[in-house]
This record gives structure tokens, C-alpha cells and sequence, in this order.
């Protein structure tokens, strides 16, 4: 062997194995990446799932109890007369109701079951500050108030659901008394399945549905300060948040280490595996370009595309942008969880596509932005009338996700490109700030 060939062959050696590691790198990171990805994504559906299942078992409990609360105030000598028989009715269809008590002129006449609760019989709302404070709100509000969670003299937690009863309705100005629903926690969080794991920590706070600024009544306070995700669970006329602590399953970088070790093995053994480890470089490069949740061109691919028509001189120069945000995104992940808020962006993702010719470009440039590339058009009012073609589909589709139908708002921009306007950034300023003036003149 030549010493010129033998140079060749450590250099092609010295290569390979530089590939080869340099790919078994990326097939190791990019394994662990997603791992890591399916299962924090799996962590943030099983906490919105206990969200939802908090709200529609309260929700449940209450409408239950609020046709009691109308027996009532229609005709109170006829719901006192028959208490048993439609309180009995009540318990019957809820889940988490632990007994119910009358109170006219705000001390308790009736309860049920009377097993147990004897000795609330006569208690005045009024001897107690902290329960005559959501009897007062009840009363003024008009509306059904949650109070608690709080600790039961016969043992447990509970929420109570105080319904203000008025004896003139529909006018509602004579008060007559109210209606307290004793709602148990402890059931409430065996049947909505709320529990820490190894890999799950959640907490919640908002004492007599206050919100974010009530005190902690469930899991450690510390997730509130650092969580992994928030959620508000909506209340009858209140609300309780929720905070979640992901703790990432440490045997993904164990597979991770696995697998780089097998994939070094095989490539000593083989060296053709190179060609492999070449392809899936090309592929990793192909990947930087592409959005990975709408599966929409980057920003990165974008930008290279509006650098080549600016400075490539065999390119035509003719084209405009059009910057578009969703309006109230934040709200979709903070009311119904992030989930719904991907399932929103891949629905106008494919939209935006629809609306538009096949030879436009969309990308995604992160989080609810999109960039829009048309080519062959720089004529403002052409533009325009396509960003209000764009904006009248998009807003006439729904995301249908389950139960819930979303129309998606847009703030659009638009700018176009001629030979005096050669800056990208200015045609990008340009667009975001008619975007941005768009969205202000939503609001």
C-alpha cells in the first residue's frame, strides 16, 4: 500500500468514524429529545384531564342542587313541607353531596340526612364570621357562591355550594334565606382520579374560589412557585387554580446510552453503515427546516427563501409578506389546556395552506406567529384583498376538539417588495407593525 493511499485511508477512516460519531450523537440526543417530549406531553394531558373532571363533577353537583334551590324559593311552605322527599331526591343524583341544609333567615330549620347533622339544626349563619361572609356574598350577588375548602366537625373537607334563596321571583328582592350544599373533597378527588406519582405533582389553591390569590388547600404550595404548568378550573361564579410539577422519567437517558452504544458497535462492525449515518444527516438537515408541530416551513427555511429573491440576481423580485398572529392564544392554553392549543395551531396551520396557492409559502415562526411568502404579487391592494380572503376563511372554520368548537381570530400585516425596498427586515417591520396596528384595532 502507497503511503499516499495509506494517507487516504486513515483520512477516509478518520473521517467515517468522525461521521459516525458526529450522527450517532444526533440519533441519541434527538431519541432522549422526544422521549422527553411524549412524556411531558402525556404529563400535560392526564393534568388537564383532572382539570376537566374537577369542573364537570362540581358543575354536576351544582345544577343538581340548583333545581332544589328553585323548588324553594317558588314555594318554601311546599319544599319545607316535602324537605325529605326532594332532598332525598337531590343526594340521590349527585356524586360528591353530603348533606343539604335550609336556613330561612340565615339559621339552619332543616337538614338531610338529619342522621349525624343533628346538631346543625338552629345554627345561626351569623354566629360564625368566616360562613356568614359567603352567606353575605350569596346574597348580594344573587348567585350560587362556593365556599370552602373546609374542615367538617364531623371529620373531612368539604366545599359548600350556598345558593341565596329570594321568595319574589323573578324579581329577587325579598331575601328569604339559603341553601347550603355540602360538597366532600375527599370524594371529589378519589372520583376525578387527583393523586402525586412519581412523575406527577400537582397542587391546588383558591380557597372560597378565589383563584390565584387564595390560599393552598391541596398538594405542597412550593409547585406553585416554580410549575411545569397552570390551568384555572372554572368554578359557578369563581374559579381555583391548578399547578402541575412534571418529573421526567430518568431511564430515557439510560435508552438513550443504550442505543449510542449499540449504534457505535454497529458502525465499528460495519462500515457501510456510514451511508446510513450520511442519510440520516441529510434528514436531520431537512428536519431544521421544518416546523415540528405544524409540519410548515421554519423560520429559518423562510428567511433563507426571502435572502434568495433579495440577492440572487436570477431571481424575481416581485413578492410580498403577509405577518399574521392569533388574537386570545394565550386564553386557549390557559383555559383549555396546551393540547388544544397545538391541536389550534396544526388547524390554521392546514388552513392557511388551503386559502392560499400551492406556489405561496407558509411557515410557522414560533409560537402563534405565521409568515406568509406570495410570489409574483407586490400590487398593496392584490395583497390586501388576499389578506382578507385569508382572514374570512380562517375565521369561518372551527377547530372542532371534542365538545369544544374554536374559531380562530387573526391580526394580519402585509408589506410588499419593489427594487427601491431591498432591506428584509424593513419589509418584515413593516408587515409587523400593520399586524400589530390590526390587532389594536380588534381590541
Amino acid at each position: 500500500m502507497s503511503v499516499k493511499r495509506l494517507y487516504l485511508y486513515i483520512f477516509a477512516s478518520l473521517a467515517y468514524f468522525c461521521l459516525a460519531g458526529f450522527g450517532i450523537h444526533l440519533l441519541t440526543s434527538a431519541y432522549y429529545e422526544k422521549q422527553k417530549a411524549e412524556s411531558e406531553q402525556h404529563l400535560r394531558e392526564q393534568t388537564a384531564l383532572v382539570r376537566n373532571k374537577i369542573e364537570t363533577t362540581i358543575f354536576k353537583d351544582v345544577f343538581a342542587a340548583e333545581s332544589l334551590a328553585t323548588v324553594v324559593a317558588l314555594n318554601p311552605e311546599l319544599a319545607i313541607a316535602n324537605w325529605h322527599t326532594i332532598a332525598a331526591k337531590t343526594l340521590e343524583q349527585s356524586q360528591l353531596v353530603r348533606n343539604l341544609g335550609l336556613a330561612p333567615n340565615d339559621t339552619i330549620s332543616h337538614v338531610f340526612p338529619l342522621e349525624g347533622n343533628q346538631r346543625a339544626i338552629g345554627f345561626n349563619f351569623k354566629s360564625s364570621p368566616k360562613q356568614y361572609a359567603t352567606v353575605v356574598k350569596a346574597r348580594q350577588s344573587k348567585k350560587v357562591v362556593i365556599a370552602g375548602p373546609l374542615e367538617l366537625v364531623q371529620g373531612g373537607q368539604a366545599i359548600i355550594a350556598r345558593f341565596p334563596l329570594f321568595d319574589d321571583y323573578p324579581v329577587n328582592a325579598h331575601y328569604w334565606g339559603t341553601l347550603s350544599v355540602v360538597m366532600d373533597l375527599a370524594t371529589l378527588y378519589k372520583q376525578v382520579g387527583i393523586k402525586d406519582t412519581e412523575h406527577l405533582h400537582i397542587a391546588l389553591r383558591g380557597v372560597n374560589a378565589s383563584g390565584a390569590e387564595g390560599k393552598v388547600f391541596y398538594g405542597d404550595a412550593s409547585i406553585f412557585s416554580n410549575p411545569d404548568s397552570t390551568s384555572t378550573i372554572q368554578l359557578p361564579n369563581g374559579r381555583w387554580q391548578l399547578a402541575a410539577h412534571y418529573s421526567i422519567p430518568s431511564n430515557h437517558g439510560d435508552n438513550a446510552q443504550l442505543l449510542g452504544a449499540i449504534s457505535i458497535a454497529a458502525a465499528i462492525i460495519l462500515y457501510f453503515s456510514v451511508a446510513i449515518l450520511v442519510r440520516a444527516y441529510h434528514l436531520t438537515k431537512t428536519m431544521s427546516l421544518q416546523d415540528e408541530l405544524t409540519k410548515l416551513a421554519n423560520r429559518r427555511y423562510i428567511m433563507q427563501r426571502l435572502n434568495a429573491l433579495v440577492n440572487d440576481p436570477q431571481q424575481e423580485k416581485k413578492f410580498a409578506i403577509i405577518s399574521i398572529d392569533l388574537n386570545e392564544f394565550k386564553q386557549v392554553n390557559d383555559n383549555f389546556g396546551h393540547a388544544v392549543g397545538d391541536a389550534l395551531l396544526v388547524h390554521v396551520a392546514r388552513e392557511l395552506e388551503t386559502a392560499l396557492r400551492d406556489a405561496d409559502v407558509v411557515a410557522r415562526l414560533g409560537g402563534d406567529e405565521f409568515l406568509v411568502l406570495l410570489y409574483r404579487i407586490n400590487d398593496p391592494d392584490t395583497v390586501a384583498q388576499i389578506v382578507e380572503k385569508v382572514r374570512r376563511h380562517i375565521e369561518s372554520t372551527p377547530l372542532a376538539h371534542g365538545d369544544l368548537f374554536i374559531y380562530p381570530s387573526l391580526s394580519c400585516g402585509y408589506s410588499c417588495h419593489t427594487e427601491q425596498t431591498l432591506d428584509i427586515e424593513a419589509l418584515l417591520n413593516e408587515a409587523d407593525k400593520r399586524m400589530y396596528s390590526d390587532k389594536a384595532q380588534q381590541k
